[in-house]
């Protein structure tokens, strides 16, 4: 009887560990990271390694529509070559993330031009997977009504408040959310349990009235 190949019963890229978090240090990578496939793809690639094929499949789309992205993904450091294997004469590639997160760097915090071009970029790379994901769980019926019980483990929590706050209180606000968010994000990950999405913005508004002059748009403290 002929025994296993130790790499055809051995996931690929078992041995790899990705850092814990990078940082995104240039305009170029974080307009990289924006792009909503590519999200996809390091979303599907974060806990085990995938190649290009097994990513297409899990994505319906040709394989030949990620080369591009996948590419673009480990040229810019957020993704690497783990392990190369050859099933029926053909080489497949399988990536992993080169971190488990990644952060802005401090240092693109620039002048007005390059701080508006880099939010806009972070904006479109929170929000545009957001909707996208959001519309897939209202397709797939995963989405019940805000209305609904609270303990209905399908209910959306959906709301958008405007309020005043007293500038004191801004950071004592602001920790809280922040212990929620990391609450959130250190629960179990429970094989059987259903994936969520969680987004917060919480930022100061110019309101319709207000003196453009005294809006607070340059002060960084």
């Amino acid at each position: 009887m002929k025994s296993a190949n130790p790499l055809e019963t051995e996931l690929p890229g078992a041995n790899y560990t990705p850092a814990e978090s990078l940082p995104i240090t240039s305009l170029e990578q974080l307009k990289t990271i924006s792009e909503p496939l590519r999200l996809k793809i390091l979303e599907i690639i974060s806990d085990k390694a995938h190649s290009a094929s097994q990513i297409a499949k899990l994505l319906n789309l040709p394989p030949t529509r990620l080369y591009y992205h996948i590419n673009a993904l480990e040229e810019q450091g957020f993704i690497c070559l783990v392990e190369t294997r050859v099933k029926s004469g053909i080489i497949e590639k399988y990536y992993r993330p080169t971190a488990r997160s990644f952060h802005v760097d401090r240092s693109l915090l620039g002048g007005p031009s390059s701080r508006q071009e880099m939010f806009q970029a972070i904006i479109g790379a929170v929000f545009d997977p957001t909707v996208e994901d959001l519309s897939r769980s209202l397709t797939g019926g995963l989405i019940v009504s805000p209305t609904t019980k609270p303990t209905n483990p399908k209910r959306i929590v959906l709301t958008r408040a405007v309020n005043r706050l007293a500038l004191e209180k801004i950071p004592q606000f602001i920790e809280r959310l922040e212990a929620l968010i990391d609450e959130f994000k250190a629960s179990e990950d429970v094989a059987a349990g259903q994936s969520h999405t969680l987004m917060i913005a919480f930022f100061p508004r110019i309101e319709i009235d207000a003196n453009p002059n005294h809006s607070g748009a340059d002060d960084d403290n």
